[in-house]
C-alpha cells in the first residue's frame, strides 16, 4: 500500500514537475545509487547468474518506461497516465497464467473461479472499451501501448530477481543496479539529446526536485521489491500497487480539478484489476 501511495506521488510530480522526463528519471536512478551504495560491503551478493540478468534486463526497459511515464503524466495528466497502468496486471496474470504451470492447473480445477476470472476481464474489456470513446483516453491508451507490454515484463523480471536472490540483500541489490544502470543511460541520453531544463530552473532548485524525485523512487522500489520477494504471485503487487489512481483522484478533488475524460471507465478498470486478482487468491 505504500507503493501504491508513492507510485500516486510519482505521476502527480510527472503533471505538475515541469522538468524534462528523461531528467526526472536521471533523478530517479542517481539518488537511490547514492544512498544504497554504502550499504553495499554489508551484503551477500547473490550467487544466480539469472539474478543479474533479470535486474540488468529492467533496469534498461525502465530507462524508457519511466521516461514515458513522466512523459504521459505531463501531457494527459497523472489521473489519466495512471488509470492505463492496470492494464499490466492482465498482462501479468496471463503470462503467468501460461509460464508457470502451478498456478494454471490450480485455476482450470476450480471452474468457479475460473468462470468469475472471466468475468473480471469482461469487465475490464467493457471498460477499456468506454475509455476508448473519449478521445483522450484513446490517445493516452495508444501511447501506453508499449509501456503496458513492458511493464509486464517487469514485473515478471522483478519476480525472477527476487527469486533468484537472498530476501534483504535481493532487494537492495536490485534496487542499487537498477538506479546504477539507469542513471548511466539517461546521462548518455541527455548528453545525446541535450535536454535542457526550463529557464527558470537553477542548479540548486534541479537538485531540490532532483532529490525529492529519487528519494520517492528509493522508496517505492524498496517497498516494491520487498512485495516482490514475499509473494506468490507478481500480479498481487501489481495490484495493490495500481490502487494508485485513489490517492491521485483524492489529491484532484482537495484541488477541485476536474479532469475532461470519462474517469469511471478507469476506475472500472482498476475494480476488474483487483477482482482477478481476488478471484485467484484462493
Amino acid at each position: 500500500m505504500a507503493t501504491s501511495l508513492l507510485t500516486a506521488s510519482i505521476f502527480l510530480i510527472g503533471q505538475y514537475v515541469d522538468m524534462p522526463a528523461i531528467q526526472k528519471t536521471f533523478w530517479r536512478g542517481l539518488v537511490p545509487f547514492i544512498a544504497l551504495t554504502p550499504i553495499l560491503p554489508f551484503l551477500e551478493w547473490p550467487a544466480q547468474p539469472l539474478f543479474y540478468v533479470a535486474t540488468l534486463t529492467t533496469a534498461l526497459i525502465v530507462s524508457y518506461s519511466d521516461t514515458q511515464n513522466f512523459a504521459a503524466a505531463s501531457k494527459f495528466g497523472a489521473g489519466v497516465a495512471i488509470r492505463m497502468k492496470p492494464f499490466i496486471i492482465w498482462l501479468v496474470f496471463l503470462v503467468w497464467f501460461i509460464l508457470d504451470s502451478d498456478t494454471r492447473s490450480d485455476l482450470l480445477s476450480q471452474p468457479l473461479v475460473f468462470s468469475s476470472v472471466l468475468v473480471c476481464l469482461l469487465i475490464g474489456a467493457l471498460s477499456a472499451s468506454f475509455m476508448n470513446r473519449c478521445p483522450i483516453s484513446r490517445s493516452a491508451l495508444i501511447f501506453y501501448l508499449p509501456i503496458i507490454g513492458l511493464g509486464a515484463c517487469v514485473d515478471i523480471l522483478n519476480k525472477t530477481a527476487m527469486d533468484s536472490s537472498g530476501f534483504m540483500s535481493g532487494v537492495i541489490i536490485y534496487a542499487w543496479m537498477q538506479a546504477l544502470v539507469i542513471s548511466i543511460v539517461t546521462f548518455l541520453i541527455q548528453k545525446r539529446t541535450a535536454a535542457a531544463s526550463p529557464s527558470g530552473h537553477t542548479i540548486i532548485s534541479n537538485l531540490k526536485i532532483g532529490g525529492i524525485i529519487g528519494c520517492i523512487f528509493l522508496c517505492a522500489n524498496l517497498c516494491k521489491n520487498t512485495a516482490m520477494s514475499l509473494t506468490l504471485n507478481p500480479s498481487y503487487v501489481t495490484a495493490i500497487v495500481f490502487t494508485s489512481p485513489v490517492w491521485v483522484s483524492l489529491y484532484y478533488k482537495y484541488i477541485q480539478h476536474k479532469e475532461p475524460v470519462n474517469i469511471w471507465a478507469g476506475y472500472g478498470l482498476i475494480l476488474s484489476a483487483i477482482g482477478l486478482i481476488l478471484c485467484t487468491t484462493y
